[in-house]
């Protein structure tokens, strides 16, 4: 059962980024969640992104752009 939610959840967080890409006209968008502790973000899902974004990367909440919309928890749309 913990697999079927986990891959609803997938389903739901890549459904969520494109109908934003595209209800916004977007060339791109992506979803980046905190870890447990709340300091760093990891990419779970990018549409349009090109090869040169790594997802396996974290960013620290308060560093570049979407480490500071997350820290303010303010939307950004750039």
């Amino acid at each position: 059962m913990a697999l079927t939610a986990e891959l609803e959840m997938d389903k739901l967080i890549r459904l969520a980024v494109n109908v934003a890409v595209k209800g916004l006209r977007a060339e791109r968008g992506f979803l980046m969640l905190t870890d447990e502790e709340g300091k760093n973000l990891r990419m779970v899902y990018g549409m349009g992104l090109g090869e040169e974004y790594d997802q396996s990367v974290p960013v620290i909440v308060g560093d570049s752009i979407s480490g500071t919309v997350a820290e303010s928890r303010e939307p950004l749309i750039i």
